[in-house]
């Protein structure tokens, strides 16, 4: 039931269907996979490359979208009444489609036998369903939710979306800057807001860079750009892979695995698919569904699926079973089986991948734009540094905004390990007071140790204070001292280039002279503002600069 707009590589900002009349630029797009194939309670259903949706499986709540007496079918049918579908979705007991042209179809839950559009929803490009609502998300980036038969409603708070997922009862939205906002039920911290009070509205969670969520009935799971896998919530099983059962209502990170590009949740069990193709998990796994053999009840961290041939390119959940599409374009199932949900022609479990049909959907890609949002004149400086993946997701939208010391301070890490070739370690703490729990705060600390940056006290960092132009040339300046083993003249002879120089702080004047001298960072005209702010997109196009003119990358 874990369905979302799949993200190939990395995350994206709006997305852009063909059909859908909004203008992308031509630079720095990538593609994202529509979703194929999805599970419910006990059913199974999938999108065919010719755009026809197939089911099996259990249909007592018609959700094979036919009011036909049979109970269930263990072989694949055509839903009829759909055409030209692009993603489908399963809630526990009722399915969902949507059409090439932004409209969505529901059927099933004992109330509807055949698809019906649902009224009032337009240009919708994602779809998920949980175990009572829906979720879809529109072109613009918002996102609506419904219980089936019932009326869409803009879920409040939320903006600049790129993924959704829908859980038992609890519903999860990415940003296109790579932030997690939750809602819904939370018994057991399936938000991961470090308590297990409930939400009626979204709620930012503390975690930053995910390119891709899922929801289960009771624990989330998260894959984030640098490849690590974060969970939380319920841990009866070890569903959150850090070797424990302990529950946790914040975000831990799962052993093990690295480079993953896809995660997926259901009923106390979790997956992640790595950019290579392989396949993880752990959790439950009483009717097969971790994809072993020798079934297990608790399995705490990852463990690799075999069997499969050839790499996967899409992961998909039921309840207790699951699902893969390989490259060729082939379906493959494992798990609970007692209403012919796994399409094997049985109904008795599986512990390992079972062939279940043939011909899916494999790239049904469409383009989206990551430098939506970014002045024309800065495209092709941006597009350059996304090319060389030096511009991590949580930069990848307001580019207008102010960007802060603690963002700078990510970049210039980022940058530093990217041309290091190595990570660093962000171990301890340091002096500042105000850093404590903050979202950059291990990238504060390393920015600290490596002597890139400073605090604007003994005790304070301030990470959250716009940059300005001087701390700005101070800092980058910093950062080419210690990475290139030079030393920034301390003497400056004249800046009568500047008409302002009086107004530059006297422990920036060095650095704004070196910057000027190397062509780093300039002013506009005859003065440097040095008091002025600097926007997202502006530090971002001075790191472009300084990476074409040492050649990183």
């Amino acid at each position: 039931m874990n369905v979302k707009k799949r993200i190939a590589a990395i995350l994206t900002a709006v997305l852009c269907l063909s059909v859908v009349p909004v203008p992308c630029a031509q630079a720095a797009n990538i593609n994202t996979i529509s979703n194929v194939a999805d599970g419910g309670m006990s059913h199974t259903i999938v999108l065919k490359s010719d755009g026809t949706v197939w089911g099996w499986g259990s249909n007592q709540q018609m959700q094979l979208g036919t009011s036909q007496t049979t109970d269930e079918t263990s072989t694949p049918q055509e839903i009829e009444g759909l055409g030209n579908i692009v993603a489908v979705a399963a809630g526990y007991d009722f399915s969902a489609a949507l059409r090439f042209d932004g409209t969505v179809y529901t059927w099933g839950g004992g109330t509807q036998s055949q698809p019906t559009a649902v009224p009032g929803l337009t240009g919708i490009v994602s779809i998920s369903a949980g175990q009572t609502d829906l979720l879809a998300l529109d072109y613009k980036g918002n996102v609506w939710q419904w219980t089936l038969g019932g009326t869409p409603a803009q879920v409040p708070g939320l903006s600049q979306i790129a993924v959704i997922d829908a859980g038992g009862s609890h519903y999860l939205a990415l940003t296109l800057s790579g932030d997690v906002y939750a809602w819904g039920g939370n018994w057991d911290g399936q938000l991961g807001l470090g308590d297990t009070e409930d939400r009626t509205t979204p709620q930012k969670l503390n975690l930053r860079n995910i390119i891709d969520i899922s929801a289960g009935q009771s624990h989330s799971v998260a894959a984030a750009y640098d490849g690590a896998v974060y969970a939380w919530g319920s841990n009866t099983y070890g569903q959150l892979g850090n070797g424990t059962t302990m529950d946790s209502p914040e975000p831990v990170k799962v052993s093990s695995i690295s480079k993953a590009t896809q995660v997926s949740a259901g009923n106390d069990v979790s997956l992640a698919r790595t950019e290579d193709g392989k396949l993880y998990a752990w959790g439950y796994g009483e009717y097969g569904q971790l994809g072993t053999s020798g079934a297990k009840l608790t399995q705490s961290s990852p463990k690799a699926i075999s069997g499969l041939p050839g790499k996967a390119t899409f992961l998909a959940s039921g309840v207790y079973h699951n699902m893969c599409v390989t490259e060729n374009g082939v379906l493959y199932t494992w798990g609970r089986n007692r209403n012919y949900q796994l399409g094997n022609q049985k109904n008795s479990n599986a512990e390992v991948p079972q062939r279940a049909f043939d011909g899916v959907v494999t790239a049904e890609n469409y383009e989206v734009d990551v430098l939506a949002g970014a002045s024309s004149w800065a495209v092709a400086e941006l597009e350059a540094l996304h090319a060389k993946d030096l511009i991590t997701p949580m930069l990848w939208s307001n580019y207008q905004n102010d960007i802060t010391r603690a963002e700078f301070a990510h970049i210039l890490v980022t940058l530093y390990e990217k041309v290091k070739g190595s990570s660093t370690s962000a171990r301890g703490s340091i002096q500042f007071k105000d850093i404590s729990g903050h979202l950059f705060e291990s990238d504060i600390i390393k920015a600290y140790r490596l002597g890139l940056t400073n605090g604007t006290s003994d005790t304070t960092f301030s990470p959250d204070n716009p940059l300005t132009r001087q701390e700005a040339a101070t800092l980058l300046c910093t950062f080419l001292a210690q990475i290139r083993n030079i030393s920034i003249p301390e003497r400056v002879t004249s800046m009568a280039y500047y008409e302002d120089a009086g107004s530059i702080a006297d422990w920036a004047v060095p650095y704004v002279a070196y910057a000027y001298q190397e062509n780093i960072l300039q002013g506009s005209g005859d003065n440097f503002n040095p008091l002025n702010r600097l926007s997202r997109e502006q530090a971002l196009l001075i790191v472009a600069r300084v990476v074409n003119l040492y050649n990183w990358g």
